[in-house]
């Protein structure tokens, strides 16, 4: 089925700077293919979620021990989960959305994930989608449901990685109940893959939420991320970067309600551009008129090391009480030409100069994230990337 009720998402501003209409001829009426062949001899870690296609295939056995549940989303659609019946479809935006409303319509494949009450584990849950669908013009549409339970204290690493021409179009919805924390780490690498992503969560009272985004490239990627700081001594962290190059297209919006007072957000996201890429950052932090005694802080810094790429970036605050404390500021530039001449002054060479300075830039994100085999990681791909950078004369 082919959508052009473009009026659904005309006149909202997380569609500023990407063509509303360029998945006008595109089908959402679609559920992939299975050829469980490909994942028959795939062993699932002790803290692993397995999923095909999006679909829910095995859980390991730390999942199953601590008590974690995990089901299709359809399945649990049909189980009857009281929290799921009050919340499914009612977390993600009250506004007009074709994308979201296509999902709504015609999801297919997702999972569905209960953190229970009082659990706290250190070591982190990883949930792997294994994706081998091909399908140029067709999205696949994913919905997931995490519900963490009170009390509770977990991590999610989230691989969500793809060599292959695939259009997604997910909706993730996370409900985080009282005294809970929950740390997630979404790692995306596309080259690829056109991609809609919709993330809405709910933070109840002395809750938190610390939300690591990184992107390493996507031939059309647009996430939108809503979240509500809904009661009491909320909170939410969001950090991030993506590292766009070639011909990706990176476009992150994102919006954080602060509903109550006493709740508090901050966001702290870099850019890094090369080839003829284009990134946007449009980020806001909402205060509504009863929320006093609230904070909010937004740090944003680019840089471009190529001619012909773009970075759009644009973090706001909307203030409708006068007892709160709140800063933003944004800066895009190149890399400083009298720092790389101090550099050199001190017999590094130009190269490896510039080498450092990037990677100084990424390291007060990468600080941020508090599991150190993660961390291991993604320094091992950001100097695989300064790397090749370096070979390619930049």
């Amino acid at each position: 089925m082919k959508s052009t009720k473009s009026q659904y998402y005309l006149n909202h501003e997380q569609w500023k700077y990407t063509k509303i209409n360029h998945f006008k001829d595109y089908n959402f009426n679609y559920t992939p293919d299975y050829n469980f062949n490909n994942i028959v001899n795939k062993k699932c870690q002790n803290n692993e979620i397995l999923l095909y296609n999006g679909r829910f295939i095995q859980a390991g056995n730390e999942i199953n021990r601590n008590n974690i549940i995990v089901y299709n989303i359809k399945e649990a659609l049909n189980k009857n989960i009281q929290h799921l019946n009050d919340l499914f479809k009612k977390i993600v935006p009250k506004y007009d959305d074709l994308y979201i409303h296509n999902n709504n319509n015609y999801f297919s494949e997702g999972y569905y994930l209960y953190i229970p009450k009082n659990l706290t584990i250190n070591k982190p849950i990883i949930i792997n989608n294994i994706t081998d669908t091909i399908n140029k013009k067709t999205f696949t549409n994913y919905r997931n449901f995490i519900f963490c339970d009170k009390n509770s204290k977990v991590k999610i690493i989230n691989y969500n990685s793809s060599e292959m021409k695939v259009c997604t179009n997910i909706v993730n919805e996370l409900y985080i109940d009282n005294d809970a924390e929950l740390e997630i780490i979404a790692k995306s690498n596309k080259p690829k893959t056109q991609q809609i992503y919709n993330f809405s969560a709910n933070i109840n009272r002395n809750s938190k939420l610390i939300y690591h985004a990184f992107d390493f490239g996507g031939k059309f990627i647009k996430n939108n991320y809503h979240i509500n700081l809904n009661n009491l001594g909320g909170e939410c962290l969001f950090n991030g970067f993506n590292i766009a190059k070639s011909n990706d297209y990176i476009d992150n919006y994102i919006e954080i309600f602060h509903n109550n007072k006493n709740t508090r957000s901050e966001l702290n996201y870099k850019i890094i551009s090369t080839g003829k890429s284009k990134s946007i950052l449009f980020a806001k932090a909402i205060i509504k008129k009863n929320s006093s005694n609230c904070e909010a802080y937004q740090n944003n810094h680019n840089l471009i090391l190529s001619e012909k790429s773009i970075i759009h970036s644009n973090p706001q605050l909307e203030i409708y009480n006068d007892n709160v404390q709140c800063s933003h500021g944004s800066t895009t530039g190149q890399i400083d030409d009298e720092i790389i001449y101090y550099m050199r002054t001190r017999g590094i060479n130009i190269k490896e100069s510039k080498k450092l300075i990037l990677e100084g830039f990424l390291s007060d994100i990468i600080n941020n994230v508090s599991i150190k085999l993660f961390v291991d990681n993604l320094n091992s791909i950001i100097k695989q990337y300064l790397q090749n950078l370096q070979n390619e004369n930049f």
